[in-house]
């Protein structure tokens, strides 16, 4: 159950869309300094193999920063105990009708990315347009073995979740929830949208159901651990296009 202060602090607080943007922006900045930054820097220091430990590394710098953001700033507007800053970022159990939408909403997301696949495939094959490439230019993946493979993804499992907690207690329970507009997860959709854009155009495109359905949808049902369901799911697909790469 939320706490009765954590919902008082809630209810009580507002941001500017200017203060929303601007933590948006800082992170989008962030990413980009990491990706064309930190990560050549690591590539000329390090001849690691196994080049998708970079991107683990620059992944950890980006969303180890997020959550720990949410939860500072929820401190900051009074809430005092571990209940009181689940319950600032409107963090909670599901419901019953929760579970249910969030399939819903899963299938939807699959569906739509199934269409913009086959979208894809259908103007290539009437009018010669390139295949949509999701591929991430700093995930390149290597040659590796089975045993490589566990440990590399056991090293980047701890980074997966901080990436769905992170951005869901951040974007999500935080800014969008302060927002005295509703009509501005819009601008929650675009800026999250953006904050993508360095892994290409085309994974741009892949991602439009789901940078749509997740913010519209904590609109609705007010809870970021519902929308985290769906953020797994964002995850996934940039695991499922880096397995799907050619080895570099």
């Amino acid at each position: 159950m939320p706490s009765e202060r954590g919902k008082m602090v809630r209810n009580n607080k507002t941001i500017p869309a200017r203060k929303a943007a601007l933590i948006f922006a800082c992170f989008i900045a962030w990413i980009n300094i990491l990706l064309f930054g930190l990560y050549p820097v690591l590539e000329i220091t390090f001849t690691l193999y196994n080049t998708l430990y970079y991107w683990i590394i620059v992944g950890y710098c980006l969303c180890l920063p997020m959550p720990v953001l949410a939860f500072l700033l929820a401190r900051k507007e009074g809430a005092k105990s571990a209940k009181d800053i689940l319950s600032v970022l409107n963090i909670r159990l599901l419901s019953k009708a929760d579970w249910k939408n969030a399939l819903f909403n899963l299938a939807l997301v699959v569906l739509l990315s199934v269409l913009i696949y086959s979208g894809s495939f259908a103007l290539n094959k009437l009018f010669g347009v390139g295949l949509l490439n999701t591929s991430v230019w700093f995930m390149r993946v290597p040659e590796l073995t089975t045993a490589e493979k566990i440990k590399t993804l056991l090293i980047w499992l701890p980074m997966f979740c901080l990436n769905i907690f992170g951005e869901e207690f951040l974007w999500r329970g935080y800014i969008q929830t302060r927002l005295k507009n509703k009509q501005l997860w819009i601008m929650c959709s675009v800026l999250w949208w953006l904050l993508h854009a360095p892994f290409g155009m085309g994974f741009l495109i892949l991602l439009i159901p789901i940078v749509i359905i997740i913010p519209y949808n904590f609109g609705k049902r007010k809870n970021a651990l519902y929308s985290h369901t769906k953020t797994s799911s964002k995850n996934l697909s940039v695991f499922s296009c880096v397995s799907n790469q050619q080895p570099a």
